[in-house]
């Protein structure tokens, strides 16, 4: 039976937030682990686990960026792109594009398109007058989760970002990870995406759905506070479903299958804890698509 840890009163709380992937990485690349902490974060054995040889290549491409995770962004898009036009023609009001705007449309991003920056044709262009969605994923998974699930679950979330931000609703996206050791919890929070910021795909690919994002730079983070990772799994946070408007993605869906009936059905449920609802109509028109 599957058990899912609470933080509780009686817990030591360790917890931090980063306002960027830069200072995150920052932190962890410099930190020292206690002394007597096992040091898994450097781990050069188990390639398939980290889906990076050293913890150099998971900083490496945190900085440059993961071309391969980028690819297969588009890829999923390209695979469901009917489904998002549908989608995106129920809901879209009159919007036109530029290259600076109040919302990214991921889409034209990914398609290399300069005028990928949204705004509503009916406003002047003088307010932002979009809604923002907090959008919160918990990449700490039990060590037996593979390195694909988790990949997977990161690009559901950009997929839904794509659709929810074509809409004009701006996405703020948070990477959390928390593991607990008896009576310690140990978390922290990343923002790697703000509200309108500009997205460079390949590097919030990494963020969102590299497996080395936590099993390098989070274990780095645990292993600096003395704790060796354990206890690994969702929803564990503090705050968990506490943080006034932010939808927990673990609590809407897993993510972890990208069949195109899964993916829909995923989006969807991320699309609708984010405030951008489908009648019943809207929803046979797209489910055709």
């Amino acid at each position: 039976m599957h058990h899912t840890y609470r933080a509780t009163k009686s817990d030591k709380v360790v917890a931090q937030d980063f306002e960027s992937v830069s200072d995150y990485v920052r932190y962890t690349s410099t930190a020292k682990a206690k002394d007597g902490t096992h040091v898994d974060s450097r781990d050069t054995g188990n390639a398939e686990f980290f889906r990076t040889e050293t913890f150099d290549d998971a900083v490496a491409l945190a900085s440059k960026g993961w071309p391969e995770g980028a690819a297969r962004v588009a890829e999923l898009r390209d695979g469901c792109e009917a489904f998002l036009a549908a989608a995106k023609a129920a809901k879209t009001r009159g919007y036109g594009w530029d290259v600076t705007g109040h919302f990214i449309d991921v889409g034209r991003l990914l398609g290399g398109e300069p005028e990928c920056c949204g705004y509503e044709q009916d406003d002047d262009r003088g307010g932002l007058g979009s809604k923002v969605a907090s959008i919160r994923l918990n990449a700490c998974v039990s060590g037996s989760v593979s390195a694909d699930a988790i990949i997977s679950r990161g690009l559901t979330v950009l997929v839904a970002a794509d659709l929810l931000e074509s809409c004009g609703i701006r996405c703020e996206i948070l990477v959390s990870q928390a593991t607990h050791n008896g009576n310690l919890l140990v978390e922290n929070n990343v923002t790697v995406k703000a509200p309108g910021a500009q997205v460079d795909i390949d590097k919030l690919a990494f963020s969102i759905a590299h497996p080395s994002f936590f099993r390098r730079f989070g274990f780095s983070f645990c292993e600096s506070h003395g704790h060796s990772p354990s206890g690994c799994q969702v929803a564990s946070m503090s705050d968990y479903e506490k943080r006034e408007g932010t939808v927990e993605v673990d609590g809407v869906c897993t993510g972890e299958g990208l069949s195109q009936e899964e993916l829909r059905a995923n989006v969807l449920a991320i699309a609708k804890a984010c405030g951008l609802e489908f009648s019943d109509e809207e929803l046979a028109e797209i489910t055709k698509a």
